[in-house]
């Protein structure tokens, strides 16, 4: 019997029959599609060991033959970011037009190409092109498994899989900060296309989302991906949930006026976009893009190469501990602790490099001061603005505006990560790095007070209850 109505599947009631085998097809197509993401991250890291290397006199390390200028510096940091704001909504119109799989093997493409292109660079110049089309990839890394993932998941392992794919970009952090560490630019550069490079290796066997698939009209071809995704033998249970994404997008379809314009979908752009605001003000792209060349620089005993595994160990550890928390604590509570203890962070790390930029007498005896503070920093925006704001965007859209709405929250938050790394350096060289520390913990702390007044829990509630708040 199949069912065509949103009454007729209330009557039916939702099947409780739970499947004996485990979802191995599911969380393989998740964690291949999350290897974009471990991409995203290794493209974040990239900088902070390249920028030392690039900084150096010495020819046999830095590929360009001479260092850097203060501009250039903030140039390679800021064209992956501005390309990404440039791009996100074309890879959003890709994904609707010709489906979500496709996308992300064009994504992994261009990504592969764009590292290759960097490796072989010899200008810096070529470095600006590019870094630019690496940068348009990173933009579609983010939007396409954002949707594809929220797409493919089972009410009962949607928060399992958001956790795998906040994990990745952590991993592809360390990703980098190891492998930065001990060889060349150029050998790094092509270990950081390999990502990518698996993704397309494993893309053949994957499904496209069955969301996409019922909104071309090709609902043989989505029974037969969700039954693949779902591998359950009660057929009651699969029907009734291909019935509800299928009566999802008649019901998208049906809404008067744009869908672009309605209530629930602006109050989904301002909610993603205010965690994700205060997840960019919270300073972490400060640490991640520029944490060799800072405590290199600060005279510090361990170098920035170190420090940089250390970042990323950390990251990834307290990710796994949040994460087995989160159903417990709630979404709210922790973005809000981890929101209060970054902007602690900041204000001391910011005292740490204004007691070394006054040739303090104290700074010789607090170096432990910066390791601690920085470890605390990690840790703090771990537990909530690391894991939090990604998987967020995903839930907070419906059906018929999540890539677009995904593309629009990414396009505003990437233009203002953009302007964070373009300025560091320069705020850094002129005024002292210690105000961007102290910036961050001000944006850091009002950005608390905003979760506190505007922040909507979602823990604990499906993807329709949480439409109904965003209408509501």
């Amino acid at each position: 019997m199949v069912l065509s109505t949103h009454e007729s599947l209330e009557i039916l009631g939702h099947p409780n029959t739970k499947s004996r085998n485990t979802h191995i097809f599911l969380y393989f197509t998740a964690i291949t599609a999350d290897l974009l993401l471990v991409s995203f991250g290794s493209g974040l890291a990239w900088t902070s060991p390249v920028l030392p290397k690039l900084h150096s006199n010495d020819s046999t390390i830095n590929p360009l033959g001479q260092p850097i200028t203060t501009i250039q510096t903030a140039l390679i940091a800021f064209i992956p970011l501005s390309a990404g704001s440039l791009t996100h909504l074309f890879w959003a119109i890709l994904l609707d037009k010709i489906g979500r799989k496709l996308t992300m093997i064009i994504i992994a493409t261009n990504a592969s190409c764009g590292l290759l292109g960097i490796a072989y660079a010899s200008n810096i110049y070529s470095y600006y092109i590019c870094l630019f089309i690496f940068g348009c990839s990173l933009s579609g890394d983010v939007v396409a498994v954002v949707v594809y993932n929220n797409e493919i998941a089972d009410d009962i392992n949607r928060g399992r899989l958001g956790c795998l794919a906040a994990l990745s970009v952590p991993s592809g952090m360390l990703f980098s900060y190891i492998f930065g560490s001990v060889t060349s630019f150029k050998v790094f550069t092509l270990i950081c296309a390999g990502p990518s490079s698996l993704f397309l290796l494993a893309s053949p066997f994957l499904v496209d989302s069955p969301t996409f698939l019922i909104t071309k009209h090709k609902r043989f071809e989505a029974y037969r991906a969700l039954k693949k995704l779902r591998v359950t033998e009660c057929q009651e249970s699969l029907i009734w949930e291909y019935e509800k994404i299928k009566n999802s997008v008649i019901e998208g379809r049906t809404v008067r006026g744009n869908r672009y314009c309605t209530r629930a979908f602006i109050r989904a752009i301002l909610q993603s976009l205010l965690s994700l605001f205060v997840q960019q003000l919270s300073g972490i792209l400060v640490v991640n893009y520029y944490v060799a060349s800072i405590f290199n620089d600060s005279g510090f005993g361990l170098s920035g190469d170190c420090l940089g595994i250390l970042v990323g160990v950390v990251q990834i550890v307290t990710y796994i501990i949040i994460l087995v928390l989160i159903q417990r604590i709630g979404k709210r509570r922790l973005i809000l602790a981890s929101s209060l203890f970054c902007s602690i962070s900041m204000f001391f790390l910011g005292l740490y490099f204004y007691l070394s930029h006054i040739k303090s007498p104290i700074f010789d005896r607090i170096h432990w001061i910066a390791i601690v503070f920085v470890i605390f920093y990690l840790i703090s925006y771990g537990m909530g603005l690391g894991a939090i704001p990604m998987g967020l965007v995903g839930e907070f859209f419906c059906e018929n505006t999540r890539a677009i709405g995904s593309a629009l929250v990414f396009t505003v938050s990437d233009s203002l990560m953009a302007l964070i790394v373009f300025s560091f350096p320069i705020v850094s060289e002129t005024y002292g790095i210690y105000i961007n520390f102290w910036f961050h913990c001000i944006g850091s702390l009002v950005g608390c007070v905003c979760l506190f007044f505007f922040f909507v829990e979602t823990e604990g509630k499906s993807l329709l209850e949480v439409q109904n708040i965003m209408k509501n």
